[in-house]
């Protein structure tokens, strides 16, 4: 179950400006440098309790559902507001499957929309599950809206076209292609996502 925002039990959690060995704590963590070979299994669950609704983030979303209200009046104009999104949501699969090392041209993606399966390379297959993966989630969101564990292991299991759960082998880490070096490394522990199923 995923924790609400405006949950009564909420703790306090003591910024650093309040002493103690909690607000240390929380000063540590702040300083504490990246590692792409360690994974960070202390992660905090959502949402967090730091007050997050700051007055510059508030100002911000001014100017942000202004834009948006723009861009869904400039849309209307747009005979086929599907084409425009399909095209988005194509050219953020691939970038984000970049990241993986997942590497294909957008003209292979739009040549794989048009062609047999078959014929399409498996790095070009792959970032077509995602974009598969993307829509999917987003109209079960719809529907719920609601992030839950489960609807994370469904879009790995489109991306990925198995049936293949949470990650619990250590080992498994995001490397640069061409020097192999370390660039992430995923949560190892299974039981970090067990409260938001």
């Amino acid at each position: 179950m995923s924790r609400e925002s405006s949950s009564p039990e909420r703790e306090h959690v003591p910024n650093h400006r309040e002493g103690g060995k909690e607000g240390e704590e929380v000063l540590n963590m702040k300083k504490m440098k990246f590692d792409p070979l360690k994974s960070y299994n202390q992660l905090s669950l959502l949402p967090p309790k730091e007050n997050i609704e700051t007055a510059a983030i508030l100002k911000k979303t001014v100017s942000a559902g202004r834009a948006l209200a723009e861009l869904k009046g400039l849309g209307k104009t747009i005979p086929n507001q599907a084409m425009l999104i399909n095209t988005i949501v194509l050219q953020e699969a691939q970038l984000s499957s970049e990241i993986e090392n997942i590497i294909t041209t957008t003209d292979a993606l739009f040549r794989a929309l048009t062609i047999k399966t078959s014929q399409v390379d498996a790095a070009t297959k792959e970032v077509l599950r995602y974009r598969e993966a993307l829509s999917e989630g987003f109209n079960t969101l719809k529907k719920r809206p609601f992030l839950t564990t489960n609807v994370f292991i469904k879009i790995y299991q489109t991306i990925k076209e198995n049936q293949a759960g949470i990650r619990n082998m250590p080992g498994t880490a995001i490397k640069n292609i061409t020097t192999g070096e370390v660039i992430y490394t995923p949560l190892l522990r299974e039981n970090l996502l067990s409260g938001i199923s």
